[in-house]
């Protein structure tokens, strides 16, 4: 059977009162039927078969908890044979509960729905811009958390955000895609967009509609794979790494399906160790401002399903206040789930106006024999070096005499201008 309506417990198909259910499943598979794109063919996945199971009435009301645990159970088998194959591939979830804080109410049905190999979607709601907006039963870690961003890629200011109110070192969005004027079919007939394809209910159709096409490049894609190539794939926004508002960043669908069809490695850091015991300040395995030759050791975890070969990095940064000195090293092959670390470190300069405690943001442009990556991280600083200048260049003038935190530059040779006089942070490199 491929319809259920849970308000009612009958397995009539379910009418669509307000057109919700319509537009979010236009977005994932609505086609004309005929092969080849064509304007009619709104859906992300367009043709694709569907089902669909009601658990709110027209006018918003009728989802109890009993309700959607029926809707959702009735998902792990739909024509109540369990002797028969029909269980959907990926399943949209476009609501959520209305109340902040940490549920546990729907937690199992989703995990067993993923135990069976069902990949689920949930939208993260339209509470935001709050801190702590995003909604049960999203931030479940089965599932995927689907954030809202305008044409522009920038979060949208109602996306549902903020921290995983189970587990708070967790951020509960995994992902955002387009949330905003998002065109799809109607309950009335034709198509709309404007403020009725606006929300994360919009949103996580897009998500939804891609992990089909995923399912259908690679038929034995897990939900866990599945997972890793959304993450692997997608573009990364806000701060560095998964962060509250845009989870892993922007939804690739071209890269996502990619990844399917032509397995990639997938490099990401797996530890950060500061060495600053060659450096000028103090030795304490945290860069200061005015630490200069400060050594920093990038491991990387391939997290993806192929070998990476041919490892090398680059390390740069946009911030005024640190110079990198060495910023390029290799790496030995990695295989799937292995680290793998430099076979020399990186080394940088912070300078003295760097503000103490601030952060450094980096770049790291990853490049294999099979692609390349770019990721970003934060090293954070200490106090400020106490005063003074450092003989960087060993000729054995230090006092006064080379550079003051490269504020001024060093000739890097002690038999070059030996003992020349340097005037401490006139910006000029006065013994050159």
């Amino acid at each position: 059977n491929s319809w259920f309506d849970s308000v009612l417990g009958t397995p009539a198909p379910p009418s669509d009162g307000d057109g919700h259910g319509t537009r979010t499943m236009g977005i994932m598979v609505a086609g004309d039927g005929d092969a080849g794109a064509d304007p009619n063919d709104v859906g992300v996945a367009y043709n694709a078969t569907w089902i669909a199971t009601r658990i709110f009435n027209a006018s918003g009301g009728g989802g109890t908890t009993t309700v959607i645990h029926n809707a959702l159970q009735w998902l792990m088998d739909p024509d109540g044979d369990p002797m028969t194959d029909d269980l959907p591939d990926v399943v949209n979830n476009s609501w959520g509960s209305t109340s902040a804080g940490c549920f546990f109410e729907f937690n199992t049905d989703v995990q067993i729905l993923s135990s069976l190999g069902v990949i689920t979607v949930f939208s993260s709601g339209n509470a935001g811009p709050a801190a702590a907006s995003i909604r049960h039963p999203s931030y479940n870690g089965s599932t995927f958390a689907v954030g809202s961003t305008n044409n522009a890629m920038a979060i949208s200011d109602f996306s549902g955000r903020g921290y995983n109110p189970c587990n708070t070192g967790d951020p509960g969005v995994d992902i955002v895609a387009p949330g905003e004027s998002i065109l799809s079919t109607t309950n009335g007939g034709g198509y709309a967009g404007g403020l009725d394809g606006t929300g994360t209910s919009f949103s996580a159709p897009t998500v939804a509609g891609v992990l089909a096409l995923m399912k259908e490049a690679d038929p034995t894609l897990t939900p866990s794979k599945a997972r890793a190539i959304l993450k692997h794939s997608a573009v990364e926004l806000g701060t560095p790494g998964q962060d509250a508002a845009y989870g892993h960043g922007f939804l690739d669908a071209f890269g996502a399906v990619d990844r399917v069809l032509n397995p990639k490695p997938a490099m990401y850091l797996a530890s950060i160790v500061i060495d600053d015991g060659d450096s000028t300040c103090n030795v304490n395995g945290v860069a200061q401002p005015g630490e200069a030759g400060v050594n920093i050791g990038l491991g990387l975890r391939n997290e993806g399903f192929a070998t990476a070969t041919g490892v090398s990095v680059t390390l740069s940064t946009n911030d005024p206040n640190v110079s990198v000195l060495w910023e390029t090293t290799t790496y030995p092959d990695v295989a799937p789930s292995g680290t793998g670390f430099p076979t020399s470190p990186l080394v940088f300069h912070v300078l003295y106006a760097k503000p103490a405690f601030e952060p450094i943001t980096f770049i790291l442009d990853i490049t294999t024999n099979e692609g390349s990556e770019q990721r970003l991280f934060n090293v954070n600083t200490g106090e400020t070096c106490p005063g003074g200048c450092y003989d960087l260049d060993g000729d054995g003038f230090a006092p006064f005499a080379d550079v003051c935190g490269l504020v001024d530059c060093d000739d890097g040779n002690a038999d070059v201008y030996p003992g020349a006089p340097e005037n401490c942070a006139n910006g000029i490199d006065d013994d050159c």
